[in-house]
């Protein structure tokens, strides 16, 4: 199992309270795929997510994915 499969809830709430430097609240794993793990969380009474993966290329694919999304491509 890779070590982005093995994290857990407390793991990700306790680098994620280091990335914000705030409390974060209500982290639990709301998916799971063959390379990562997704957290939904609060910071400052904002839903977000985080995920968690070995594979920096496929965050750079969502990166770029994400700048074509608009009024009619979400």
């Amino acid at each position: 199992m890779s070590a982005a499969l093995s994290i857990d809830a407390d793991e990700a709430r306790r680098f994620l309270q280091q990335h914000f430097r705030r409390s974060v609240g209500a982290v639990e794993l709301v998916g799971q795929g063959e390379w990562s793990r997704c957290f939904g969380f609060t910071v400052d009474g904002r839903d977000l997510v985080a995920r968690f993966g070995p594979h920096v290329e496929d965050f750079e694919k969502d990166r770029r994915a994400g700048l074509l999304a608009g009024p009619v491509l979400p």
